[in-house]
């Protein structure tokens, strides 16, 4: 079409006529501005003299002052007159330019044609207004090139992400001790979530959706199988052209993105074994004994050590074969400082500096609240400290010895 309308005008010079037609239009525009002017300027001394307040017009005021009230009308008056003949002038000049503009060859023939095919100038409206939406759309569809592929890139960083862990890890295994942890797709979140923002029976989601993301049922993949059903759903998602079908009223990629934001993918699942027995099903003194032994292998050895009554709800045997052989073997490495009310702990685990603690009470004559005393378990006053404080005293330990009736086999096998 455009083809044709240009061949129609090739025996005249469309532009010329066209910047022509411009200045024609601008020049009107000057002559109404001009023509306003003069209405304008016509109705001023009456503005200003109503200004003027009554009693200085009154012949029997100040003569002076009414003088001087005659003279500014009269100037204001010449000053108009001047500024309309020179309004006036003008706009005669432009009726003068704008006669000759019109009477241009190319301009009157592109008159003529307009006057001819008054449908045209529509259709060439329409025909640009076309071509520009045209090109808006390229620049769109580039655009939209451009963000799918930054979407694909992103999708891919995040499969890169998600598979860069084993599904179990074993971070500890030694001296009967086991910490793993097991790595998990989150898939009752995900599924609440499609569900939630997708009509999951629609034919445009069951095309996009993959693996269990399809009928949201969780199938017994391993974790990098289920993490390619979402990575490749999310792709086709994100990459489809109408994405409307498939999300329910009120939804769009935009929320289900935001949504996706709060879940947490992978869950982490921990899991400690002691003696082949789960971490869970200990007591909480057995509990805190492991993760003080957990604690212990995985600092650094030389580090200095306080524990408050380690053998707090635990029974002695395990104080004696556990905790006790745990110390003994971690006083090689570094020092270590508890406070116990255990004699196994203290005798057991063969200490090197006992001191003993005692609060002013009746039976003792100390100044200070409490009183400290210290030495080694060479030192016979110290042996008596312990022994009283932490069994009872000799005869107590005794009775427990005599009730136990243990005997000596070195001493069975002298007798036989």
């Amino acid at each position: 079409m455009r083809q044709q309308l240009e061949f129609l005008e090739t025996d005249y010079d469309k532009e010329k006529a066209i910047n022509i037609e411009k200045s024609i239009k601008d020049q009107v525009s000057k002559k109404s501005k001009l023509e306003n002017e003069n209405n304008s300027i016509k109705n001023l001394p009456g503005i200003i003299l109503n200004d003027i307040p009554v009693e200085y017009m009154d012949d029997n005021f100040n003569v002076a002052i009414k003088e001087v009230i005659d003279k500014f009308k009269s100037d204001i008056k010449e000053l108009i007159k001047k500024q309309t003949m020179k309004n006036s002038e003008e706009i005669k000049n432009i009726v003068i330019e704008i006669k000759a503009l019109k009477e241009d060859s190319d301009y009157k023939k592109f008159q003529d044609f307009k006057a001819k095919t008054p449908q045209l100038d529509k259709i060439d409206s329409d025909i640009n207004n076309e071509e520009f939406n045209l090109s808006e759309r390229k620049k769109l569809e580039n655009k939209l090139k451009n963000e799918k592929s930054n979407i694909n890139s992103l999708c891919t960083q995040m499969y890169d992400l998600l598979t860069t862990g084993n599904d179990t890890v074993k971070i500890l295994e030694n001296d009967n001790l086991k910490f793993k942890y097991n790595l998990r797709f989150n898939f009752n979140e995900i599924k609440d979530l499609f569900a939630n923002d997708f009509k999951t029976s629609s034919k445009s989601y069951k095309i996009v959706a993959q693996g269990m993301l399809k009928d949201l049922e969780e199938e017994s993949k391993n974790l990098n199988d289920q993490i390619n059903d979402f990575y490749n759903t999310m792709r086709n998602i994100l990459n489809m052209d109408d994405k409307r079908d498939a999300f329910r009223k009120g939804k769009n990629i935009h929320i289900l993105l935001n949504d996706l934001m709060a879940v947490e993918l992978l869950k982490y699942d921990y899991s400690i074994f002691y003696n082949n027995k789960d971490f869970n099903q200990m007591s909480e003194g057995k509990k805190a004994f492991v993760l003080l032994l957990l604690k212990l292998k995985i600092e650094n050895n030389d580090m200095p050590l306080l524990i408050d009554q380690p053998e707090d709800e635990l029974d002695n045997r395990s104080i004696v074969n556990d905790l006790v052989e745990l110390l003994r073997k971690q006083k090689e490495y570094r020092q270590i400082i508890l406070v116990t009310h255990n004699a196994n702990i203290v005798i057991g685990a063969d200490s090197e500096q006992v001191i003993i603690a005692s609060e002013k009470d009746g039976a003792n004559s100390q100044k200070e609240k409490f009183h400290y005393e210290g030495g080694s378990l060479e030192n016979n006053e110290v042996r008596g400290k312990i022994c009283e404080i932490l069994e009872g005293g000799k005869d107590a330990f005794k009775k427990r010895e005599n009730r136990y009736n243990f005997k000596d086999p070195r001493q069975e096998a002298l007798k036989n």
